[in-house]
């Protein structure tokens, strides 16, 4: 998928561009009813990429970006905090503990589980969602100006 944005930082070969959620989101213009778009405060995502030396900022560039692996992002949602849940509660059961030992590390496994899920996503977001460079944007493009507002025609 093709998505267009606005170089807003470069350095090092790497720049940031800024895109419009609904464009990550709202995959292929099917609107999925996320509500993703419609939070105003993150109207916009900030994507590191690696550029070459010619991009520069405010440039309207094209990323290659990969479609989300929905099974994924159920594992990591519902998958690591439910392990983190269970293999505590179970390994204290067999272990010949009380219910309070078993209910507490059952917890702590919880917790522990909920951060982890916290950790890969925010890893997600670091490594940038799998985007790639694609080329520089047709200067007629639907394009957002670097402050993160629309632009003005």
């Amino acid at each position: 998928m093709l998505v267009t944005g606005a170089v807003i930082t470069v350095r090092n070969g790497r720049a940031a561009v800024r895109v419009p959620r609904a464009a990550l989101h709202c995959a292929g213009g099917e609107c999925h009813g996320c509500s993703v778009c419609k939070d105003a405060s993150r109207a916009f995502d900030d994507i590191p990429v690696d550029v070459p030396p010619s991009v520069k900022v405010g440039d309207a560039v094209q990323l290659q970006m990969r479609l989300p692996n929905e099974a994924v992002a159920a594992l990591c949602v519902f998958g690591l905090p439910l392990v983190g849940l269970l293999v505590p509660a179970i390994g204290a059961w067999a272990a010949g503990g009380g219910s309070a030992v078993v209910f507490g590390s059952g917890g702590a496994g919880l917790v522990v589980g909920i951060l982890a899920m916290v950790f890969v996503e925010k890893r997600l977001q670091v490594l940038g969602y799998g985007a790639r460079f694609a080329g520089m944007a047709d200067q007629g493009a639907d394009t957002i100006a670097p402050g993160g507002e629309e632009p003005h025609v």
